[in-house]
Formats: C-alpha cells, sequence, structure tokens
C-alpha cells in the first residue's frame, strides 16, 4: 500500500473515532405505533372498510401505581393512520421513570375524527370512544424501551350504497397492547 494510501486511511479511521466521541448508545424510547386493522368493532353493521382515518390526539399520560399522572404529549398532535403501522409519538424514556411500576398508560383523542372511503373524502366521523387505554401493570426496567400499539379496529364500518355511490362510516374502536424492546 502506498504512504498516501496509508495516510488517507488514517486520516479517515481517525476521524470516524473522533466523530464517535460523546455517542450515547444507551438510549431507550417510549414508541406509540397506531394502525387500522381488519377487526370488527363490537356494533359494525357495514360491509367495507374504510382506507384512512384521522385523528387528533389530546393527550399521552402513563400513570404509576402511586397514582401520580405522567403527561408525556402535552400539544396535540394529527395523525392519519391506513393498514400499515405508523409511528405517531416517540420520547426518550424518561429517567425517572426507570425502575417504576405503572399502573395505566393512556391515549386520549378529540371525538371529532374524519375518515375516507371508496366514495368518501375526509367525512366527519364523531368518535364513540376517545381513550385507548392500557391497564395491565407493567414496570420500566433500565435498558429497555417501551413500546405501545393502538390498533383501529375499523372492518365493517363503511356501510356502502353502490347505486348512489355513497358510504356512510361508522366509529371505530381501539385495542392497545405493549411489548419491550
Amino acid at each position: 500500500m502506498s504512504m498516501l494510501k496509508t495516510l488517507v486511511l488514517f486520516l479517515l479511521l481517525s476521524g470516524l473515532l473522533l466523530s464517535c466521541q460523546g455517542v450515547t448508545l444507551n438510549v431507550f424510547f417510549l414508541d406509540v405505533k397506531m394502525l387500522g386493522v381488519s377487526e370488527t368493532p363490537e356494533g359494525a353493521g357495514g360491509s367495507a372498510d374504510p382506507i384512512s382515518e384521522s385523528f387528533t390526539v389530546q393527550k399521552i399520560t402513563a400513570l404509576d401505581d402511586e397514582k401520580k399522572e405522567y403527561v408525556l404529549l402535552e400539544e396535540e398532535k394529527e395523525v392519519k393512520i391506513v393498514n400499515r403501522t405508523l409511528l405517531i409519538f416517540q420520547k426518550e424514556v424518561p429517567s425517572e421513570f426507570k425502575g417504576k411500576t405503572f399502573t395505566q398508560f393512556k391515549v386520549t383523542f378529540s371525538t371529532a375524527a374524519k375518515a375516507t372511503s371508496r366514495f368518501t373524502q375526509d367525512a366527519d366521523l364523531t368518535l364513540d370512544l376517545t381513550e385507548a387505554s392500557y391497564d395491565d401493570t407493567f414496570s420500566v426496567a433500565s435498558g429497555h424501551g417501551l413500546t405501545f400499539v393502538i390498533k383501529v379496529k375499523w372492518k365493517n364500518t363503511v356501510t356502502r350504497d353502490e347505486d348512489a355511490e355513497t358510504d356512510q362510516i361508522s366509529s371505530p374502536a381501539f385495542e392497545i397492547s405493549f411489548s419491550r424492546s
């Protein structure tokens, strides 16, 4: 290897090592994801599914076993959900969470939502339920992230009239699950 190539390789490796200094590798996140799923909510009487639904997330909270509420999302956030997983919220796991036990994780939505289907674009939709709540106990261990997945159950929430080319869309239901990452 020529002297010039050796020098260039040395400088590149030195720069790479310098750029890695100060990088924290032990960062773990609290993620909230949503997706529309082909599961029928109670009371749905339609025959089709929407293409997308848009929600306003008003608040995300966690309640510890001492009944202290932690507000994680303080400003409203608009989200548009389809039938693929979408990350709607991500935050570094707060240091005060480590070692704590929680009894609830809750995402609160505005009652006003929008839905799009084959014959309807951004139709106004009023949610029957405005919370997705995980009510099982979970603890936050050091070295683990937290992931909550909200399934928007929307199967058969669209009542379609093919002749008139109209759709009536009813409210979905929410189901939330938890895993460590």
